[in-house]
């Protein structure tokens, strides 16, 4: 059995995928599996990932119709065989020691879930260019913490899938949510609730490669305003209470999801035309805004951006909107 399955959706990503991969098939951590889910791709990135299949035996390659990253890493999921989980995307390249330090420090703290730091990049970076670090000595922080982080976007921990490992029982009955955007945000969050503490690596083990044709950099008005169906169900769960918290932190809790509230209120106003279509989520925004701007004036845990889109907010909609659409 491996000690780890590799989960790799993969759509379209024939010109990043060799050197992804490539960052896989070179850890420093050889007890693995890739399971490489193919979501239709109509480019060459099935032929690329047959090639490692055919090559390395650790590489496992599915073929699916197009169904969306939710649903491939949902098949990834059913498949894994390890003991622990690591999702990678198909145009990002993992650190040489990547799955080491992230084991290591999820063993060495008694973690059910580990993090390390993530880079963002644009342009061309190679597995080759990247070189081992030396030993970086793990801490770890109570979940509750890692959760408020996560939701003030304070980046270390966060709440993506990728850059991290997770024991694999924590996905045991456990599946991303198919069909929107914005699933890692659902999924991570009610995994930190369910746990007593995060592992952190302080270093660098992930890149992300920021490039035109990602899902992110394409994302429409729909995708975005999903966003705000998100937090609002964040807002609701937290306010709930059905995690054993006690009072301080869950009321950290609260108020930092009613930040990423916020957030997501400002980026509806940005991303989103002011059409019928849309008119619905961006009165929704607006309303959160109103009621969180004086919050997250007085909040020193909130972005600075946050907090110069709020002031923007006090010269009303269409003045915040011009603004958040000049300046971004």
């Amino acid at each position: 059995m491996p000690e780890i399955s590799v989960i790799v959706p993969v759509y379209n990503t024939a010109k990043y995928l060799e050197p992804c991969l490539r960052s896989i098939a070179t850890q420093t951590f050889g007890n693995f599996e890739v399971i490489v889910i193919d979501d239709g791709s109509t480019d060459e990135s099935l032929s690329i990932a047959q090639t490692f299949a055919d090559s390395d035996t650790r590489f496992k390659v599915i073929s699916q119709k197009n169904s969306g990253p939710s649903c491939a890493r949902n098949t990834g999921l059913e498949k894994a065989t390890g003991k622990w989980i690591s999702f990678v995307d198909s145009d990002d390249i993992a650190a040489p020691n990547m799955l080491h330090d992230l084991l290591f420090a999820a063993k060495a703290c008694k973690t059910k879930v580990a993090c390390g730091k993530t880079q963002t990049f644009k342009g061309e970076l190679h597995h080759g260019d990247i070189l081992p670090t030396g030993r970086t000595r793990p801490r770890s922080i109570t979940a509750a913490k890692a959760l408020e982080r996560s939701l003030y976007q304070r980046k270390f921990p966060d709440y993506s899938l990728w850059n991290k490992i997770f024991k694999a029982d924590l996905w045991s009955n456990r599946k991303l949510r198919e069909g929107t955007y914005f699933e890692d945000l659902i999924s991570v969050t009610s995994i930190y609730k369910e746990i007593d503490k995060v592992a952190l690596v302080n270093k660098t083990l992930y890149y992300y490669r920021k490039h035109p044709e990602s899902a992110l950099a394409n994302q429409g008005g729909k995708q975005t305003a999903v966003l705000l169906d998100i937090c609002e169900e964040l807002c609701k769960n937290v306010n709930q209470k059905t995690t054993p918290l006690d009072k301080k932190s869950a009321d950290h809790i609260l108020k930092a999801a009613e930040n990423s509230l916020l957030s997501a209120g400002f980026s509806i106003l940005m991303r989103t035309p002011d059409t019928e279509e849309f008119a619905d989520y961006r009165n929704r925004a607006w309303r959160w805004i109103n009621e969180y701007r004086m919050q997250c004036l007085f909040d020193r845990k909130s972005r600075f951006r946050n907090k110069i889109a709020a002031i923007c907010s006090f010269g009303g909609k269409e003045f915040l909107d011009r603004m958040m659409k000049r300046f971004g």
